[in-house]
């Protein structure tokens, strides 16, 4: 089932550097977090169709694909997106 999302930001604010670029709109970074081993990051699809996406992170590209609500996890290590699995 879909999880709400407690925050809705204006869009007025100043951009600066880009950290995370995602190319689709239905696709949610819900966390971002430095850890020893690398970054991590998760995504969520917000639709209840399959989406693709382009993702950059620190200019480290990848293209990911989430079914209807899904929540995905990566790791950035070395320049390079990993999948985090269970």
């Amino acid at each position: 089932p879909p999880y709400s999302v407690p925050f809705f930001p204006s869009g007025k604010g100043e951009i600066k550097d880009i950290v995370v670029e995602i190319s689709n709109e239905d696709v949610l970074l819900t966390t971002m977090q430095k850890q020893n081993y690398g970054i991590i990051f998760r995504l969520f699809n917000a639709q209840n169709t399959e989406n693709t996406a382009n993702v950059s992170v620190l200019g480290t590209n990848a293209k990911i694909s989430l079914a209807p609500f899904e929540y995905k996890t990566y790791v950035l290590k070395n320049d390079k997106l990993f999948e985090m699995t269970k």
